[in-house]
């Protein structure tokens, strides 16, 4: 019953009357952008809930410019490391190749 309070007074307040988000409710679209839970979310120091704040991460252009950047620092730092390279040596060579659905004559 709750949460049909909740999501109903979320859509008429944010959609239907198109009211500007309050503090508590910016941070709560910036969780759910994350895909963090409540507990992963209060785990964040200040700092780093303030600077995801500050970026104003609730719009969701600027979140998924954010996951970019955020996904292509991931990446570069995968090619670098050492234990990652032995994966894919090893994916390569003792994993088998693509599978097909064309059938072997």
């Amino acid at each position: 019953y709750k949460y049909v309070h909740w999501y109903a007074r979320w859509v008429y307040k944010y959609d239907i009357c198109k009211e500007e988000y309050g503090e508590e409710d910016k941070y709560y679209l910036i969780r759910k952008h994350l895909n963090y839970s409540q507990g992963q979310f209060d785990a964040l120091e200040d700092h780093e809930k303030i600077d995801l704040y500050r970026q104003s991460l609730w719009e969701k252009d600027k979140f998924q410019v954010y996951q970019a950047k955020k996904e292509e620092e991931s990446r570069i730092k995968k090619a670098g490391n050492n234990r990652m390279k032995q994966y894919r040596r090893y994916i390569k060579t003792h994993c088998p190749s693509r599978m097909t659905f064309e059938a072997n004559l």
